[in-house]
């Protein structure tokens, strides 16, 4: 046993070799990716951050199931135990609701910015806290020439072929009324 023709051996090599490199290059995608989304840079930053953080966790799983002596004496000890366990609660805290009831707060902004849309610009004025001829004027600053004030927001933004986006940026006011 443990000699060169040993097969646990050369499945330990064949996994290693895998492990290793799957480890190693996805979590520098998962930590580039992670960081992009924390500075605000989007573009496939989400979707390229989700996928590889799966094959992280299989390159992991791997890794930790070749080490496993070395990775129970680590645990063993003092901080490899505490930061085992801080890691795990941080893991779970992440489960916890924000937001209320559970809901996920970008969608919950989703479903206001859809019922902005879908106001006329009086609707919208009264939401936002603004008067019409605010808005209008935002609007237009914003290159928005075609401006039916009875017709949605929705409606405003096809008609000067924008996005529905660019027209709630060009409403929103910079800072909502009473907050610090």
């Amino acid at each position: 046993m443990g000699g060169p023709m040993d097969p646990t051996k050369e499945n330990t090599m064949t996994l290693r070799t895998i492990a290793t490199p799957l480890t190693i290059g996805s979590f520098i995608v998962v930590c580039l990716t992670g960081i992009f989304m924390l500075c605000g840079i989007r573009g496939l930053s989400g979707p390229v951050h989700e996928v590889t953080s799966i094959l992280f966790v299989v390159g992991s799983i791997l890794h930790i199931a070749i080490n496993w002596k070395p990775t129970l004496n680590h645990l063993k000890k003092p901080l490899g135990a505490t930061l085992a366990i801080a890691f795990t609660l941080i893991s779970l805290a992440a489960l916890l609701p924000v937001g209320g009831k559970g809901q996920n707060p970008k969608q919950v902004f989703g479903q206001a910015g859809e019922v902005i849309l879908d106001q006329n610009l009086q609707g919208a004025a009264g939401i936002t806290k603004q008067s019409e001829q605010e808005l209008l004027g935002k609007l237009s600053q914003a290159g928005f020439n075609a401006i039916d004030a009875k017709a949605t927001l929705r409606d405003i933004a096809k008609a000067n072929g924008k996005s529905a986006l660019e027209t709630l940026a060009a409403i929103l006011p910079a800072k909502a009324s009473g907050s610090h």
